[in-house]
């Protein structure tokens, strides 16, 4: 989990696989 806690789970969740598509 990142620094900014006020993401909720499905908000991370988002986040998290758009970084990781980017990533590959």
């Amino acid at each position: 989990m990142g620094p900014c806690t006020v993401l909720t789970a499905d908000e991370e969740d988002r986040i998290e696989a758009l970084i990781l598509g980017k990533a590959l």
